[in-house]
């Protein structure tokens, strides 16, 4: 399974409920980059699995017609946050350690992202929580309705997929022509992230020698 933690295990443990309630819904389009509002939505659930033991993690959105916005929000029954943590989980290489600390992998880029994706966007991200109930993380965007509605919405209960990704990676490989001696290119990917990883090495091991490192003194 891609969704795997730095240790291989699955983000998705068997007693969590992974749940989409945005399908079925329309809602309008909102002007921004595709890419990079999909990884913000990807962050925040892989993040909210990752801290959930059992429960559920809840994705789901509401359109305010009158302030011309959107909430998308993404609701677990996690370990939570304390307040000092949620003052800090937003800042680069900062991650909220309230239980053992070998079950935070990574360096705590994640959230920091979203709320820069969500600031480039001239959006907002917020979270509410509460030791042992879990945490509500609520983004808003700008959607005055001027380019339509969202043609479909997916019908899926799994976590956000890795094609926009794959995407971006499809393009990037028309752009690199093939060894004139037949021989295959050779890829270094430095992410901490194994999730990342893994979609990185299912979209070019096909026609790249790919080499994944966990950081710069590995790539070294």
């Amino acid at each position: 399974a891609v969704a795997v933690d730095k240790v291989n295990k699955p983000l998705v443990r068997p007693s969590v409920r992974l749940m989409n309630e945005i399908k079925g819904i329309r809602l309008p389009l909102i002007p921004g980059d595709h890419y990079k509002c999909t990884q913000m939505i990807y962050n925040l659930v892989t993040n909210a699995c990752k801290f959930t033991e059992k429960g559920s993690v809840v994705l789901s959105a509401k359109y305010f017609e009158a302030t011309k916005k959107m909430e998308v929000s993404v609701t677990d029954t996690g370990r939570g946050i304390s307040k000092d943590g949620q003052k800090r989980i937003f800042q680069p290489f900062q991650q909220e350690q309230n239980g053992d600390a070998r079950s935070f992998q990574g360096i705590g880029l994640g959230l920091a992202v979203c709320s820069e994706i969500a600031a480039l966007h001239e959006g907002e991200i917020k979270v509410v929580s509460e030791l042992g109930k879990g945490s509500v993380f609520t983004v808003t965007l700008f959607a005055d309705g001027a380019l339509g509605m969202a043609k479909s919405v997916t019908d899926s209960d799994e976590l956000p997929k890795k094609s926009s990704l794959v995407d971006t990676l499809s393009e990037v490989k028309a752009l690199v022509h093939p060894l004139t001696n037949g021989a295959r290119r050779l890829v270094l990917s430095v992410d901490d992230d194994e999730v990342n990883q893994e979609v990185v090495r299912g979209a070019l091991q096909d026609e790249f020698d790919v080499f994944c490192a966990m950081d710069g003194h590995e790539a070294l």
